[in-house]
């Protein structure tokens, strides 16, 4: 039978336009079509299509699966002599479901980057390929399920187990469950990456599972045997990969630093995020201004000024030669100045001294122009109920009394207070 009339034959080819039609009534009424703030970049588009997805293919699959498997048991294939393998008819029934289940995800996906313009890279595939290879498991899962239970029943309620226990793994207090269950429980944002090592645990996890089932096939007389080699893998696929994520909370971990940044200038070279470039020569120019500003009052400046949204969200701190901003958050709000400002800041510690580090925050805002930006963030964050009335005093009588030193002394007590912020005791 050619792939077409195999195709034609199948459940899935009558299931076809429901799936189709949830595909698109997700992407376009739900959330798998692209978020604002996606910046252009791959695997957060492809993450964000997927999202919703997950479970709709699995049950889908899962079902479809059951259903073929019925059908060939009431036909009684398995009792006529073999001339293929029963892993052969069972590849060729499962296709049609496979293919059907693919579609689903691979149709946002498509959808989210040709609507953005972004060409996909090899680590926005990541999870996609983790998707699919569990589909396949979820339809050797459903495959064996239907072998010896009644598929008008069997079928419907796979849909609804699969949808239910692979969905609430999202909600659940156990993170261990999230991170194996099929259904990856993060978007990268731009510079991060899922990579391969914690999309593993998902298709290890329903890979056991699934291998156990098909070994349940094997050609060996005594069931006994069989039985305890599917349970062995059974246990030690589930066990392995729920001990390769002991330890990740809800968040798996991520690769960082995989965003493309367009460059320009030189002494500072600054960069942005690829998607949020198009004003990189202003942001260049406020920089420049800021860096004049420093210039004066005898602070270095770096050779990098560099997008902060590239390290994810856990953003590296800045150094004296590359100074970190959040040049898209600025250019977005209008506030590059401040950013550029705050980036100046480099301390060694996550933690330092606040009567020093609101000094140098002060001094900063006043040298550069931007003191109203500064109060803004400061009444923001909450900051001035953190320091009594007399630190308060003692931070403005400092400050006021470096501005009238020299811009040689102003820099020498800048980079003194850095250093001073991070050796009162601070982490």
């Amino acid at each position: 039978m050619s792939l077409l009339a195999r195709l034609r034959a199948s459940s899935a080819f009558w299931f076809a336009p429901f799936a189709i039609a949830l595909t698109l009534l997700s992407y376009f009424f739900g959330s798998s079509g692209p978020r604002p703030g996606h910046l252009g970049y791959a695997p957060t588009l492809v993450a964000n299509a997927l999202g919703p997805l997950y479970t709709f293919a699995y049950a889908t699959v899962a079902a479809l699966a059951v259903w073929e498997s019925g059908r060939l048991a009431k036909s009684k294939i398995w009792e006529m002599a073999p001339t293929r393998s029963r892993y052969h008819i069972a590849a060729q029934a499962l296709l049609p479901a496979l293919l059907l289940a693919w579609l689903m995800l691979v149709l946002p996906v498509t959808m989210a980057l040709v609507e953005t313009g972004t060409l996909p890279t090899l680590g926005s595939a990541y999870p996609l390929l983790m998707a699919m290879t569990v589909c396949v498991a979820h339809a050797a899962i459903g495959f064996g399920i239907g072998r010896h239970a009644p598929h008008m029943i069997a079928a419907p309620v796979a849909a609804v187990l699969t949808f239910i226990v692979v969905g609430s793994t999202v909600t659940t207090g156990e993170w261990w469950k999230r991170h194996v269950s099929g259904q990856y429980p993060e978007i990268p944002m731009f510079g991060e990456v899922a990579g391969p090592a914690t999309l593993m645990p998902h298709i290890l996890f329903t890979g056991s599972i699934a291998g156990a089932v098909a070994l349940l096939w094997l050609p060996v007389r005594v069931l006994l045997l069989r039985v305890a080699l599917a349970g062995a893998l059974a246990f030690a696929g589930t066990t392995g990969a729920q001990h390769m994520v002991q330890g990740w909370g809800p968040t798996p971990p991520l690769l960082t630093g995989y965003g493309t940044l367009t460059c320009v200038g030189h002494a500072p070279k600054v960069c942005m995020a690829e998607g949020t470039a198009d004003n990189i020569d202003s942001v260049h120019r406020y920089a420049e201004s800021v860096l004049k500003d420093y210039r004066a009052v005898g602070v270095p400046n770096p050779e990098l000024i560099t997008d902060t949204s590239a390290d994810g969200r856990h953003p590296r701190p800045s150094t004296s030669k590359v100074w970190r901003a959040a040049l898209s958050v600025g250019g977005r709000h209008g506030n590059v100045r401040f950013q550029v400002m705050r980036s100046a800041l480099h301390y060694s510690c996550r933690h330092p001294d606040p009567v020093t580090a609101r000094s140098l925050g002060l001094w900063t805002a006043e040298v550069t122009g931007e003191e109203a930006a500064y109060r803004d963030r400061m009444q923001q964050e909450q900051q001035p109920s953190s320091l009594t009335p007399a630190e308060q005093s003692q931070i403005r009588e400092g400050v006021d009394k470096i501005k009238r030193a020299s811009a040689q002394q102003q820099g020498a007590w800048f980079e003194q207070s850095l250093n001073r912020a991070c050796s009162k005791g601070a982490e």
